[in-house]
């Protein structure tokens, strides 16, 4: 029997606790000044991560017969879910058909509610890094020099010279290839949902990946379909939400010196 109440009905959501209230959070895309948006009613407040009390994804879990599902919302007095179990004849016989893993359970027969706090600051940290990077899980064409990694052209010019888009206050470069340490194209691929993505972006400190897998159901359940585009299927995830990042590299440097 459920006993115990949540504010916004057990669904999966983003909390701020700030000076000893909690609020649902909202967004606010501004990478230069990062805030969080505090809703309560009709007010909103925008505050810095560092001045929040608490800051976490809140999600609930339960049991019905035994068998474990995540909450997604209380509505008329029943509870919604998403199976977790492996169960599939338990899912055939008490999940509603065509609904895949989903059903809806009187309140009095679950158990074992339990709420789970992700907390959502090392994650805004690590996003924060990666914006600071401009060359972390990017594709494209980069060369090392002085230092610096740098966007580069994927061929030199008929001087031999290299076309680099350096700093603002220095604005486009031309180099040779001896001043340059490297020269690299490079892709970055993931699998999310144990589903492959080819990373096309890193924007406010998210990476964004181009579905290369052929599930359509999975595409048009989950993914946003590029505007423009038939079946350009994308989404935007936190590093932590991604496995097998891993980076495919072809020595440019190397290749044109074995040319020469």
């Amino acid at each position: 029997m459920v006993d115990r109440g949540d504010p916004w009905g057990y669904r999966a959501t983003d909390v701020a606790v700030f000076h000893g209230v909690a609020y649902r959070q909202g967004s606010v895309d501004d990478p230069i000044w990062p805030r969080v948006a505090l809703i309560k009613g009709e007010n909103t407040i925008l505050v810095h991560p560092d001045r929040l009390d608490e800051w976490f994804t809140s999600r609930w879990t339960f049991t019905w017969r035994g068998e474990p599902f995540e909450a997604r919302g209380l509505t008329d007095d029943k509870m919604e879910g998403v199976y977790l179990g492996g169960d599939t004849e338990f899912a055939t016989e008490h999940l509603s058909s065509g609904s895949g893993r989903w059903g809806r359970f009187p309140r009095a027969e679950i158990s074992d509610l339990t709420q789970h706090r992700d907390p959502l600051l090392p994650r805004f940290r690590r996003e924060q890094a990666l914006m600071a990077d401009p060359a972390k899980y990017r594709s494209g064409t980069f060369a090392r020099f002085e230092g610096r990694v740098l966007p580069a052209a994927d061929a030199v010019d008929e001087q031999s010279r290299l076309a680099l888009t350096g700093p603002s206050h220095l604005g486009p470069l031309r180099v040779t290839l001896d001043e340059v340490e490297e020269w690299y194209t490079t892709t970055w691929t993931f699998r999310w949902w144990n589903e492959p993505f080819e990373v096309v972006d890193v924007t406010q400190g998210r990476i964004k990946g181009l579905y290369m897998g052929g599930q359509a159901h999975f595409a048009w359940d989950y993914l946003r379909l590029e505007p423009g585009t038939a079946q350009d299927y994308t989404i935007l995830l936190p590093e932590e939400s991604v496995t097998d990042l891993t980076e495919h590299r072809e020595d440019l440097l190397h290749r044109w010196r074995d040319k020469q």
